[in-house]
């Protein structure tokens, strides 16, 4: 008879269970104090009426994988490289390829079916670089930097490239695939061995080698190149050159397909010709009327029969068509225009433009071709821009070859951002996140603690300075009209509203674009600050030459009235930059505004500070007593006025400093100091080489407005720090080094920070970039198996008939040391008592979660005691208590005390010193597995049956110490001979304990794997779960004989002081 639970499986068809096998859940479990997630969008909501709103960000090169249609490769201008694997479904779903660590890339191309894979990218600021020519030999998952990639000692007319290496355009000789041929900032790089080893030639020698900017190699090895000063053509692999007349500067380059001497390039916003191997050129002119020349490119495309396509990008993308060996000789494409002044209409024989009208986003990249063509008439098959990437919806060899673009299913998520903050209604979910990026427009959620949120891409183009408050967003735009950075208001999620009306703007100056710091600050409900540069009357929509400083009390009225303040005392107001206020509770606002260009690394910026909102009150320059007399960023605490962040940009290396007491005087953060040059592993200050320029670490700063210890900050290539002690320490919670070892993704660049603290046992930290768009940084509270408890006293007891402490003054250090070799998380706490007369408990007083590497130390002392929790002074003349400490792994712990007798006058006579072992308490639980099957075999035929197994798992704590967050993981493998299976668990088990889930399952040949979340376990408590597993059994041969073996095992993130028991194996006989 069969039993009552099985009836409703045993209703089920047979193809209805193997559905029920493959029908996975995925989920993940938090077992790490940090975690980290990419929240960027996937596609834009705006592309549909406007492809100029995109979230791709930036692309520079494209590659596909000749010989499969389905692999494509992706180098962004700031987030690293990316690749698809299923490109023929709605152009892949892109993910970034976090083995790859430069992130500036340029260029990407692979070797036919992926044999090696090359990448190209600017210097990564490492002392030890790994920049500059990258090769991978498993389809970007590792990467290698091989040493003979570096040029040598001498070679180079820029000493700085041999330490700072950059590389740039890519070229594999398509007759010779181990052949490949990069350009660098030191001449050209070559490899005849799928880049195992690489020899540099210099073209344009005697000269010192100089930065060659993009290659192509044809027609049996001729290897064409431009760079920094021209062109050259070597026919005999590098060996020797004969120089071109190009014009000099950044450049593209590509060849004919039909003719050795035929070659093209870009120069600044003109295409050119040269019909005898680039010996002289012509001008062909542009067919771009809107041309900016920032990175333009030229591709040719073979189209049969001597005719050929010169794809040709720059703000839009162009074809021409193309003859080879005319009759008559001359130019082989057509001219565009020469004279823009009179904005002439598109010149004949281009086609185009293939942007914004066809589904693209303007402002074009790279371009790729069918990998499974032949090499004649091939589809455009991708498409790159400052929006991404796009695939051509036309397959067929009439119509592709002018393309409709459509974004993928995923795009890359290598977003610039200008600008992002949020505002924090309550509920997990509910978070209001605002951001504007280069080329690609505003974003907003209202979801944005959701797992992956809901995105609207609200504008097109550049999108700066936004500023939220709970049912308002006010943001800019740029360009198209005037002015160019034109103010928005809208609701909340950037619902309805609109662009203000010219009244309701500043009524002088006008608001500046592209840079970091904001234009606007709130400091009050609808209390907003505003900054405003000079300009000229009449000019770009400016009203009043003069910029300043304005505020309003009320941004949701039409107009919008602004005051300016302090006119006649203003800091260089042609210069003003970044403009950020604070308010301590109850008193006046106090506003902080940096004059220069806000980019970090500027030696002249400037920082003015003004409080109170009379207009008539005095601006006052308050970083002239730094020892550089600029500074590069800062921050302000905006809850004390008084409390400042900046980096100090001295000549040799620059220096984090801090104030508390409104820049009257700086001191140096030798510990942010260090965070910021990676202990030394990053240049705190590069060199700088023609192909990424000088600049500075440190590239943010930024207090939590909820807790005054926590703090954030970041450098452009050494990583993302926190502090949980307002400074003292920092940790690097992000891993430029070992990413995917670690779980931890590199964010380089890092800009902006919105703090996040519901629900109250976690902060997540929301980081905006320029190149990765915003990443989440989430930090929850990790299981603590171990637990200190250090007498603490601290401070003078002057009263000789004391009975609680006898008079004397006391001192106390407690220091910490990590015996591992593992990083240890610890929570510390000030538990106080009060006198004995009271009988009650005092404060508990979180002091910081601390990070220590393996044999690391720190210290608690009264001195860190006193200024953190009593401003300098106990308030009593002395504290007494516990220092509690609660750590992940056994430490060290050590208290130090020291007393010495005090004189009725307050004089410290012979003195004392002690020192104790602090106990150790382990409060690990000691979990127990034990684990029963129940068979039920069903024959379907004489070869093929079904068997349904009930497991029943005992998870029992034995110790008096609850058990948290408790995991189980259960593995099932088919053990035997002349048998084949199909297994899977069943994702909805029978009975859980309360609070448990199920994380994951997953179903395959032969294999099957659930994991399960059962929730808290009490001391002494035992939880129990039941669930299925499905088995259908093959028998291939005989004798047939078939195992079920099945390993559980539990975990709890405290760990457990006895692990043997944690792990059960069942084996059970199905086929005997």
């Amino acid at each position: 008879m069969t039993p009552l639970i099985l009836r409703p499986i045993l209703c089920l068809s047979l193809g209805r269970l193997f559905s029920l096998f493959f029908l996975l859940v995925s989920m993940s479990v938090i077992g790490a104090p940090i975690v980290i997630t990419d929240i960027n969008p996937d596609q834009s909501t705006l592309d549909p009426v406007d492809p100029d709103g995109a979230t791709g960000g930036r692309i520079n090169g494209v590659a596909t994988t000749p010989g499969n249609t389905n692999i494509y490769y992706a180098a962004s201008e700031f987030g690293g490289l990316y690749k698809t694997t299923d490109f023929q479904v709605n152009g892949g779903q892109w993910f970034r390829l976090e083995a790859h660590l430069p992130m500036l890339t340029i260029d990407v191309e692979s070797a036919p079916n992926g044999a090696a894979l090359y990448a190209s990218s600017l210097y990564d600021g490492r002392v030890n670089s790994v920049a500059g020519i990258n090769v991978s030999y498993d389809g970007g998952t590792t990467w290698t930097n091989p040493p003979t990639a570096t040029p040598a000692s001498g070679t180079c007319a820029e000493a700085a490239a041999i330490s700072e290496p950059s590389a740039t355009g890519i070229a594999v000789d398509p007759d010779n695939p181990s052949a490949v041929y990069i350009g660098t900032n030191c001449g050209l790089a070559i490899s005849n061995n799928l880049g195992a080893s690489w020899t540099y030639s210099n073209p344009f020698a005697p000269a010192l080698a100089r930065t060659i900017w993009d290659v192509v190699v044809h027609h049996g090895g001729i290897i064409d190149v431009c760079g920094q000063i021209g062109s050259a053509r070597s026919i005999d692999g590098g060996v020797s050159w004969s120089i071109g007349a190009l014009p000099v500067g950044r450049c593209s380059i590509a060849a004919s397909p039909h003719e050795a001497d035929v070659i093209f390039a870009t120069r600044g916003a003109w295409v050119y010709e040269s019909d005898d191997g680039g010996t002289t050129w012509t001008n062909l002119g542009t067919p771009d009327s809107r041309r900016q020349g920032r990175i333009p490119f030229v591709e040719t495309n073979d189209r049969g029969n001597d005719n050929f396509d010169l794809w040709y990008g720059d703000v839009r993308l162009y074809r021409a068509g193309c003859t080879s060996n005319p009759a008559n000789g001359g130019l082989r494409c057509p001219m565009g225009n020469l004279d823009l002044s009179t904005n002439p209409p598109q010149p004949a024989g281009w086609a185009g433009p293939f942007t914004r009208s066809v589904g693209g986003h303007d402002d074009v990249g790279s371009i790729a071709f069918d990998p499974a063509g032949n090499g004649v008439n091939d589809c455009p098959t991708l498409f790159s821009s400052d929006g991404g990437v796009y695939y051509n919806t036309l397959s067929d060899e009439a119509t592709c070859h002018d393309p409709q673009w459509e974004q993928p299913a995923v795009t890359p998520h290598a977003l610039w951002l200008w600008a992002m903050d949020g505002f924090n209604p309550a509920g997990v979910t509910n978070l209001d996140l605002y951001a504007g990026a280069q080329d690609n427009g505003s974003y907003a959620t209202i979801d944005g603690g959701a797992a992956s949120p809901t995105w609207v891409n609200r504008n097109c183009c550049d999108g700066f300075d936004d500023t939220a408050a709970a049912t308002t967003v006010l943001y800019t735009i740029c360009c198209g009209s005037n002015p160019s950075t034109r103010i928005h208001r809208r609701g909340q999620g950037m619902a309805g509203g609109a662009q203000l009306p010219a009244a309701s703007y500043p009524q002088s100056g006008l608001l500046a674009g592209f840079k970091f710091p904001d234009n606007f600050d709130r400091y009050g409900p609808s209390d907003y600050v505003a900054i405003t540069r000079d300009c000229t009357a009449g000019s770009n929509g400016c009203v009043g030459a003069d910029g300043g400083l304005f505020i309003t009390n009320n941004i949701t009225v039409d107009p919008v009235i602004w005051t300016e303040l302090g006119n006649a005392t203003e800091p260089p107001s042609n210069l003003l930059c970044a403009v950020k206020s604070s308010r301590a509770p109850g008193g006046q606002p106090v506003f902080y505004v940096q004059t220069g260009n806000c980019n970090g690394n500027g030696n002249s910026d400037q920082l003015w500070r003004f409080i109170g909102t009379n207009p008539a009150g005095i601006w006052q320059r308050i970083d002239t007593n730094l020892a550089s007399g600029s500074i590069g960023i800062f921050d302000v605490d905006p809850n004390d006025p008084n409390r400042l962040y900046a980096s100090n940009l001295l000549a040799s290396s620059p220096q984090m400093v801090f104030s508390n007491d409104a820049g009257q005087t700086w001191e140096n953060n030798v510990n942010l100091d260090l965070a910021m040059s990676g202990n030394g592993q990053f240049k705190s200050r590069t060199l700088g080489t023609a192909a990424r320029g000088r600049y500075v670490q440190p590239s943010f700063v930024s207090f939590d407005p909820s807790d005054p210890n926590m703090m954030i900050a970041g450098a452009v290539d050494s990583g993302v720090f926190v502090s949980t002690d307002a400074g003292a320490s920092w940790l690097l919670v992000t891993d430029p080094h070992t990413p995917v070892q670690t779980g931890r993704p590199h964010i380089p660049h890092p800009l902006y920070a919105f703090f996040d603290h519901d629900p109250a046992d976690r902060t997540d930290i929301y980081v905006g970039t320029r190149g990765k768009g915003i990443m989440k940084i989430g930090f929850r509270p990790p299981a603590t198996g171990f637990k200190y408890a250090a007498k603490f006293v601290c401070g003078d007891q002057p009263d000789i008939n004391g009975l609680d402490l006898v008079r004397g003054r006391y001192g106390t250090t407690i220091n910490i040391h990590n015996t591992t070799q593992s990083e240890t998380v610890f929570q510390k706490q000030l538990s106080l008592s009060f006198p004995p007369e009271e009988q009650r408990p005092g404060q508990v007083l979180p002091i910081a979660w601390d990070w220590l590497q393996g044999n690391q130390s720190l210290k608690t002392d009264c001195d860190e005691i006193r200024n953190r929790f009593y401003d300098g002074s106990f308030p009593q003349g002395y504290i007494e208590g516990f220092i509690t400490i609660r750590s992940t792994r056994p430490l060290d712990v050590v208290g130090v005390y020291s007393s010495g007798d005090l004189t009725a006058n307050g004089e410290l006579l012979h003195s004392s010193i002690d020192i104790e072992q602090v106990q150790e308490r382990d409060t690990r639980a000691d979990l127990r597995v034990e684990k029963s099957p129940q068979v039920f075999t069903f024959d379907i035929n004489d070869n093929l049956a079904l068997h349904l197994v009930l497991y029943t798992v005992n998870v029992q704590n034995l110790s008096t110490h609850d058990a948290f967050n408790v995991s189980l993981a259960d593995s099932l493998a088919l053990a035997g001979s002349n048998v084949v299976s199909a297994m899977g668990f069943f994702p909805s088990p029978i009975d859980l304990p309360p609070g448990g889930s199920v994380v994951n399952t997953t179903s395959g040949i032969n294999t099957a794997t659930i994991d399960l979340n059962l929730g808290d376990i009490a001391g002494g408590a035992t939880a129990i779960t039941r669930f299925w597993a499905a088995v259908i059994t093959y028998q291939t041969g005989f004798p047939a004989n078939a195992d079920l073996v099945d390993t559980v095992e539990v975990s709890s993130p405290g760990g457990d002081p006895s692990p043997l028991n944690n792990t059960a194996v069942v084996t059970t006989p199905i086929i005997p």
